[in-house]
């Protein structure tokens, strides 16, 4: 033996560790320096709703009236893994909302006779918004019909295909009605679709308002 030791074992692991404890290091600064998400008010709100210059031709907007009255009043269910849902409608939802404005508008192209309400809803971090998201998502998955104390009766619900819009979308069908729900940071972008001309089942929400209202929605946020 010519008395050359090699490294030790706790040298062999420290010296694995190291690049993976500078990795963790860089990312936890990272992450430290991103900013938080940010928090909108219902002045914010009010400017990332649609105008009528936003709208797609075709479409009139009819105020905030009828579908902000929908959406204040306090909605329990008859069923409790439907509740997510009818929080939609609910001045006391499980996860609480900072803010909400609503719009109602139609499109009465194409042979159809479509009535649009959007809300969007702040809550106080990206963490609430995903939080209540979830919530509906679970929801969608486990209701199969549900009445909400102020009338409005829903005999079946069904997933359907999200819009690929926002950090994350679920759309889903209760009975007639189509509704779309879109994150967008710390906002939560409803929109709920009627064809008041046809019969059940054939609900839908147009991807070019989507589009529209996610996207100046975001300019907002940006902007804020």
């Amino acid at each position: 033996m010519n008395g050359t030791r090699g490294p030790s074992m706790a040298m062999m692991v420290a010296l694995v560790l190291l690049p993976l404890a500078t990795a963790c290091s860089a990312n936890q600064e990272a992450s430290e320096l991103s900013p938080p998400a940010k928090v909108l008010t219902s002045e914010n709100l009010r400017l990332a709703a649609l105008s009528r210059t936003d709208l797609p031709a075709g479409y009139e907007l009819r105020g905030t009236g009828k579908a902000m009255e929908r959406a204040n009043t306090v909605a329990k269910v008859n069923a409790a893994n439907c509740q997510p849902i009818a929080d939609i409608y609910s001045t006391n939802p499980a996860v609480t909302r900072r803010a909400r404005t609503g719009q109602e508008m139609y499109d009465f192209g194409s042979h159809r006779e479509d009535w649009y309400h959007i809300y969007l809803d702040a809550y106080g971090s990206a963490g609430d918004a995903k939080k209540a998201l979830t919530a509906l998502r679970d929801s969608v998955g486990k209701c199969q019909g549900f009445r909400i104390g102020d009338g409005l009766d829903f005999k079946s619900v069904s997933k359907a295909l999200a819009p690929e819009a926002g950090d994350e979308a679920l759309a889903f069908q209760a009975d007639y009605t189509m509704y779309n729900i879109v994150r967008v940071g710390t906002v939560l972008a409803v929109f709920e679709g009627d064809d008041v001309r046809s019969g059940p089942g054939h609900g839908v929400v147009s991807p070019t308002l989507v589009q529209a209202q996610t996207k100046k929605l975001q300019r907002v946020m940006d902007q804020s």
